[in-house]
């Protein structure tokens, strides 16, 4: 992600099974929403080879359960465009469409990008996961590619060297050190480097319901958009 979802919502699909489908545009959410869904793969052989190489004909269909609908979505790739086409399983509901708006060239799949970093770092646990809470804002998430989503600006994010304990994650020219707080909760402790100013950073587990941007109706009818 992110991904055009309709004509007025955001959706991303990260690592691990997780979808958050936010109100377009993106902004900074206090409190936020967290995943507002699941996804699987359509068929589970694809899960071997983490959805394919990258490219259109690999990558594999998922099945996507978002707010009570279910749908079934598939991917295409013309010139170095990635978009979607998701049909709900209801067989009564218009097809969306969304088209992938950050990464252009064809990324690689998830368990191709991780496997560049160092097996059990904390690189390769973040790669693609989301959504996070930083400092009690959300929407913010470890995309591929190395690049670091978040709701005030796109950054970037890589391995610290020589400590794979460690990630670095860097918006707004300014750069900050991200270790594990605590594993149980998936929770994060951010170091800004030049003054070493310490915020949590919290993985989202399950959907919060309202904020003042009205995040809340996404879940109402993210399906009607053409």
């Amino acid at each position: 992600g992110p991904w055009k979802w309709g004509e007025s919502h955001t959706v991303f699909i990260y690592a691990r099974g997780y979808v958050g489908v936010y109100n377009a545009p993106l902004r900074a959410i206090k409190g936020g929403t967290a995943a507002a869904g699941r996804w699987r793969f359509e068929e589970s052989g694809a899960q071997a080879t983490g959805g394919g190489d990258g490219s259109a004909s690999q990558a594999a269909p998922l099945i996507m359960m978002v707010c009570g609908m279910q749908y079934r979505v598939t991917f295409s790739l013309a010139a170095s465009h990635w978009s979607l086409t998701a049909t709900p399983l209801d067989g009564n509901t218009p097809d969306v469409h969304g088209e992938l708006t950050l990464m252009k060239p064809p990324p690689l799949s998830h368990a191709a990008e991780a496997a560049k970093f160092p097996l059990g770092s904390l690189a390769a646990q973040l790669v693609g996961t989301g959504p996070y809470q930083w400092a009690g804002m959300t929407p913010c998430a470890f995309l591929r590619n190395g690049v670091f989503h978040t709701p005030w600006a796109q950054g970037t994010w890589e391995p610290k060297g020589g400590d794979t304990d460690k990630v670095l994650a860097t918006f707004y020219g300014i750069k900050h050190e991200l270790s594990v707080g605590s594993p149980e909760c998936g929770k994060l402790l951010s170091m800004r480097v030049h003054d070493r100013d310490r915020v949590p950073v919290a993985f989202l587990h399950e959907k919060t319901h309202g904020d003042k941007h009205g995040n809340d109706a996404i879940c109402r009818a993210p399906h009607h958009a053409k």
